[in-house]
C-alpha cells in the first residue's frame, strides 16, 4: 500500500525596511518515482499590507522583464562555460517561456528570481535561483 504525503514549509527571507518577503514550498507525493515541490512567494509593505509587485522594484519606464531574462540567460551561459551545467540544452528558450513575474522574493543581498522544478533544469538540480543585487537603476532596496 502506498503512502501519500503533503507538507508545506515557509521561509522568511527579508524582514526589514517596513517590508516582509517569504516563500512557501509545498511538497506532495501521490505516487511515482518521487514527489514534487512547488514554490510560491509573496512580499508586502508592512505599513499598509499591500503586496509588492516585481514592477515596483524598477523604474517606471524600465523594461525590467527583458533585463532580467537576458541577465539570467547570461548567468547560465557563464555557469555552463565554467563547467557547471545542470540545465536543459534549450535553456535560453525555457528561461524566456517560463519566466513568471510572481516567482521572486527579497533577501538582504537583493532580488531573487526563481524557476520551478523542471522548467529550466532537471528535478535533481532543484530550484534554480538568480540573485540581482540592489542598485540605483533597480532592483530597488525596499524602504519605508
Amino acid at each position: 500500500m502506498r503512502e501519500f504525503d503533503a507538507q508545506q514549509v515557509f521561509k522568511v527571507t527579508y524582514q526589514q525596511n517596513c517590508t516582509l518577503s517569504l516563500y512557501f514550498d509545498r511538497y506532495e507525493y501521490t505516487g511515482g518515482a518521487h514527489g514534487n515541490t512547488l514554490r510560491h512567494s509573496d512580499s508586502w509593505k508592512m505599513q499598509n499590507g499591500d503586496r509588492i509587485s516585481l514592477s515596483q522594484l524598477f523604474p517606471e519606464s524600465f523594461d525590467y522583464k527583458s533585463y532580467l531574462i537576458k541577465t539570467i540567460q547570461k548567468q547560465i551561459a557563464d555557469q555552463i562555460a565554467s563547467g557547471d551545467n545542470p540545465y536543459f540544452e534549450n535553456y535560453e528558450e525555457n528561461v524566456a517561456n517560463s519566466f513568471d513575474q510572481n516567482n521572486f522574493y527579497l533577501t538582504p543581498k537583493g532580488l531573487v528570481i526563481y524557476f520551478q522544478l523542471y522548467e529550466i533544469a532537471p528535478y535533481a538540480a532543484g530550484f534554480r535561483e538568480f540573485t540581482f543585487p540592489y542598485a540605483a537603476k533597480g532592483p530597488f532596496r525596499p524602504s519605508c
